[in-house]
């Protein structure tokens, strides 16, 4: 099972007409599936449309997988933190 670590920003760009565009920045630890990202876009997207009013066709959602020796938690890499919950 995917034990995930996560960061999101959002921010509102300017586009060469004036028009403010959401980029939005997901870094998870790697592991989601093609599934899972598929359905973090759509739903961020929905809701960007709901609250924000936002046209889809304006909204860009990057996800960056993050290898878990490369984020840090709680004082430790995330894969030594794994390790020693596991280990008791």
């Amino acid at each position: 099972m995917w034990q995930e670590s996560f960061a999101v920003e959002l921010f509102l760009l300017s586009d060469t007409k004036g028009v403010l565009v959401p980029y939005i920045n997901v870094q998870i630890t790697s592991g989601a599936t093609r599934e899972q990202k598929s359905t973090l876009v759509r739903e961020m997207t929905d809701s960007l449309v709901r609250v924000l009013s936002k046209k889809p066709e304006h909204i860009h959602i990057i996800i960056q997988e993050v290898d878990e020796e490369n984020w840090g938690y709680a004082g430790l890499l995330t894969d030594d933190w794994k390790r020693q919950q596991t280990e008791g």
